[in-house]
């Protein structure tokens, strides 16, 4: 081809300079008695790399041998001349758009002049090479022996936030055990080895043994330890036990105080291992596989903020600005706070800033404007460990050791609005997997350390891997979160009843409302909203004041628009008035209550509405106004002859009862609701009923409040009702308190105040407080 002649020969020259030989088709294909795509599909498999140059067209076989390159793991180099968009071919264009996505072992580079090309390439293969290198050797398994501290690979001139590790660690080798250190990509595992082993030498002056493992398995492992000691060809002539007892009996002999084996990527080798380690030498791994066939595990995640702080301020210094400047800066911590407080992610921070001599709002400006991904900021070149160019490069490594499926479910993630998420809204997302096959792609996960399983079926990932697969899936450009909206409104619609559930992915959920809300989706977050206000989840579980705020929205949203029905709206304005009630804001829920009246769709929704009010009216002391709507209820409940609307009027009126301090009115009435209630087998107002019936009763007999209010407490965990569990245990409590039982009455006072301050029933908590201020509970 014409088109870029020249800078393939520039490519070729650099390529000459490094020894490293190329294969270009349109010059070495040559006559082949093999079709041309058998050719240079042979050629692409040989190759330990593959290097592609785009600028305006492409030939005829250019994709497919990148696909074959990418199918086969090849490392991929892909350079682009500049050119106007509209100039280039639409389908090259479009294919250069989608490569620039993709995740592990692509390198793409624009260029303009030829000299800015070679000067790329020469720099990009220079590191490929060393890195190659380094892979190979590390594949093969190499051990050192080292004898003063301070040759240890690896450590760090200061340790910062380990001292806890540093600690258990130290005393579990001393016990001769094998520790494990885990963590993805980056916390700092080697680093942490390296000082442990450093420490280990200084205390007992015995060498350390340190084994670069990589993809090493055991029988690779014990060449190693045998080259070491220059017994290689002793163990070249046993096999299987009696070459493990012979790798014991040099490890015996070498007098080690402690062996490291380093990145370990192939768990099963060290199950060899284990069985010919001495019982006096401790064995300190580092992986970021979850190994279980250890005996002690130290997980090595993310700082904690102040020795983030002190780590970014640590490589920052530089010769404009000094440590104050940084460590008094508040950008610094929230610089941190945006690497999700990730060591390797810190460090290339700091070198970054002090390289350039700036301050952390230089990276929070190009973070805030997508310029850069906390896993993208790159190490500067001075500084630069091969394969720790960027924290993307180091989480790359072990994405691309996953399975297409496990893949596929950690793409979802970056898809989802925070990384918390379980199992069953995952699965509701990631498209053409099933529910199981989602678990087993979480287990796998797990093993890697890119999740965490939070309880049975929840998983989280840390906010950096999070940043990550949301770079993997989106670039740098603003993600598309359609997709995620609409698996929540799915999710939410097909689980509206299952509030455990709903609870877990609330954050999620409400997250989708925002967005739906903000992309003018109004439809969608009505029908997110919806749900959860049909399903009752606001009755059982309460609400949040983000959960208000989208409820606002929706309300405010079906006010401007024609309805089909007047369902919905009415029973989202029960649910704000209820809210508002709980908060103690009587007048905002009276008018609620009156709008909702106004459309109530049936004569049994009329009657709860006008109970509403006379509640609120009972509350705010105006009972004569409150016996009003309370008898237009009770005759609209038996003109109508619906005994369940007759238990809402009981139960409002014996609650009123109750709070205007006619206890005898409030036992006979909730007594009457709690009858019919049995008789319908109402879970819910039954539990109520007792927990009026038994606040009635206290004035008459304690044992037997006692009595009705554990039986509310047992049906409210029944039927999951936060809110009535939390009235139960607040009423017990204040039976424990009357006879004297202080301790249980201080546990049932806190577990309400939390079940309230959860529900956001700030009134309710407010009277607890003040109950446990006046006998001295708080």
């Amino acid at each position: 081809m014409a088109e870029l002649a020249e800078e393939r020969q520039i490519i070729k020259s650099a390529l000459s300079d490094l020894q490293i030989d190329a294969w270009v088709f349109e010059e070495d294909a040559g006559a082949r008695p093999v079709s041309i795509q058998e050719t240079y599909l042979d050629e692409v498999e040989k190759a330990n790399i593959y290097l592609g140059l785009f600028w305006l067209g492409y030939g005829a076989y250019t994709i497919e041998e990148y696909e074959h390159a990418r199918k086969h793991r090849k490392p991929c180099f892909v350079y682009q001349k500049q050119v106007d968009v509209e100039r280039r071919d639409r389908e090259l264009q479009s294919f250069l758009d989608r490569i620039s996505r993709v995740e592990k072992g692509v390198t793409i580079k624009w260029f303009e002049a030829l000299d800015e090309l070679a000067e790329t390439v020469r720099q990009d293969l220079a590191r490929w090479q060393a890195d190659f290198i380094y892979k190979r050797q590390a594949a093969r398994g190499r051990a050192l022996l080292y004898r003063r501290a301070e040759d240890i690979p690896a450590k760090p001139a200061i340790l910062f936030g380990r001292d806890e590790m540093l600690e258990a660690a130290g005393g579990f080798l001393e016990d001769a055990r094998h520790v494990l250190l885990t963590g993805y990509g980056g916390t700092g595992k080697s680093a942490l080895a390296a000082t442990i082993a450093a420490r280990r030498i200084q205390a007992d002056g015995r060498p350390v043994i340190w084994l670069r493992a990589g993809y090493a398995d055991s029988e690779t492992i014990f060449e190693a330890i045998a080259q070491l000691f220059d017994a290689k060809q002793d163990i070249d002539q046993v096999e299987d036990q009696a070459r493990i007892q012979k790798i014991k009996e040099l490890l015996t002999a070498s007098k080690a105080g402690l062996l490291v084996l380093d990145d370990v990527r192939k768990p099963q080798a060290i199950v060899a291992l284990r069985e010919a380690m001495p019982e006096t030498l401790p064995l300190l791994i580092t992986s970021r596989y979850d190994i279980r066939n250890v005996d002690e595990t130290i997980a090595v995640s993310e700082l904690t903020p102040g020795y983030a702080v002190d780590l970014l301020v640590h490589h920052a210094v530089n010769a404009r600005f000094g440590e104050e400047d940084y460590r008094n800066d508040p950008r610094s911590a929230q610089l941190c706070r945006e690497l999700a407080f990730h060591p390797l992610g810190i460090t290339i921070a700091g070198t970054w800033l002090a390289k350039r001599e700036r301050r952390a709002e230089a990276l929070l400006q190009r973070i805030e404007s997508r310029k850069l991904a906390p896993s993208t900021i790159e190490m500067p070149e001075s500084f630069v460990q091969e394969g720790r160019e960027t924290v993307k490069i180091v989480l790359d490594e072990m994405f691309y050791e996953l399975d297409e499926q496990a893949r596929k479910v950690f793409n979802t993630f970056g898809a989802l609005f925070t990384p918390k998420v379980s199992v069953d809204l995952l699965a509701e997302l990631v498209e053409g997997v099933d529910l199981l096959d989602v678990e087993d792609a979480l287990d796998e996960l797990a093993s890697w350390n890119f999740v965490r399983r939070e309880e049975a079926d929840l998983y989280s990932m840390h906010d950096m891997i999070h940043s990550y697969a949301e770079t993997v899936l989106y670039g740098l450009e603003k993600p598309d979160r359609q997709a995620a909206i609409s698996a929540v409104r799915r999710f939410v619609a097909e689980h509206a009843r299952e509030h455990d559930m709903l609870g877990l992915d609330m954050p999620n959920i409400l997250a989708a409302g925002k967005e739906a809300q903000q992309s003018d989706a109004m439809q969608v977050m009505v029908q997110i909203v919806g749900a959860l206000v049909m399903g009752e989840y606001f009755d059982h579980r309460g609400h949040t004041q983000e959960l208000l705020d989208l409820l606002d929205a929706s309300i405010q949203a079906l006010r401007k628009e024609p309805r089909e029905s007047d369902e919905l709206f009415h029973h989202m304005l029960c649910k704000r008035g209820n809210a508002y009630v709980n908060q103690g804001n009587l007048e905002k829920g009276f008018y609620c209550y009156q709008e909702a009246y106004d459309v109530a769709p049936t004569l049994h929704r009329k009657t709860v509405l006008l109970c509403g009010l006379g509640g609120v009216c009972a509350m705010q002391g105006n009972n004569v106004e409150a016996e009003k709507y309370f008898q237009e209820a009770y005759e609209l409940a038996n003109t109508s002859e619906n005994p369940k609307a007759l238990i809402r009027v009981l139960e409002y009126q014996s609650d009123a009862a109750f709070k205007k301090g006619d206890h005898e009115a409030a036992r006979d009435l909730a007594f009457q609701g709690l009858e019919i209630s049995i008789q319908l087998e109402d879970r819910p107002r039954e539990g109520a009923f007792r927990v009026t019936l038994g606040a009635a009763e206290f004035n008459i007999g304690i044992f037997k409040s006692l009595e009705n209010h554990r039986a509310a407490l047992q049906i409210a965990a029944q039927v999951g009702d936060l809110s009535l569990q939390a009235d139960a245990l607040f009423n017990i409590a204040i039976a424990h308190h009357a006879l004297e039982d202080f301790e249980q009455a201080k546990d049932n006072l806190q577990q309400a105040l939390s079940l309230y301050q959860r529900l956001g029933h700030s009134h309710d908590e407010r009277d607890v407080s003040a109950f446990m201020q006046r006998f001295g509970y708080a």
